[in-house]
């Protein structure tokens, strides 16, 4: 199976508004478009689970519109400081079906460190935009193979 993982878009700056409330530039949204679109034939996904905060949900939505309403679910266990442990149980939930996770740092570079090392402290470099593909037979910790990584288009 294939677990996809995807750091939200550019976003306003900290300190600007409450964290959860941080929403996606223009720039951002641009740039999340053309990886959905330069992405799209690597993403055969039924869902898209997201973080709650509005920069995720704005990142997932664009890519439900490019993937042609694929539907979307929110998960609270999925913000920036959340622990990776906690974050591998939302991928178990969803693994029934080829789910996409659109998500913060650090947890997503954590979260990928933990699926393909066996540990959080190894964390993957994600940019903002970028996508990973994590290859295993089920999500669990030191169990996956980072199969491919998608920086945006430039």
């Amino acid at each position: 199976m294939m677990v996809y993982l995807m750091r939200h878009g550019i976003a306003e700056p900290f300190g600007c508004k409450p964290d959860p409330q941080r929403s996606l530039t223009a720039v951002g949204r641009t740039q999340v478009q053309a990886q959905f679109e330069a992405c799209q034939p690597l993403l055969a996904v039924q869902r898209i689970v997201h973080s709650p905060y509005l920069r995720a949900q704005q990142t997932a939505q664009i890519g439900a519109q490019v993937l042609t309403g694929t539907p979307l679910i929110v998960d609270g266990r999925l913000t920036p400081d959340d622990d990776p442990a906690t974050a591998l149980a939302v991928l178990e939930q969803y693994a029934d079906l080829p789910t996409l996770y659109v998500t913060h740092n650090p947890l997503v570079g954590r979260l990928i460190g933990l699926l393909c090392e066996g540990s959080s402290r190894v964390v993957e470099p994600m940019e903002t935009g970028m996508l990973a593909a994590i290859e295993c037979d089920w999500p669990a910790a030191g169990m996956g193979t980072l199969a491919w990584k998608r920086a945006v288009p430039r």
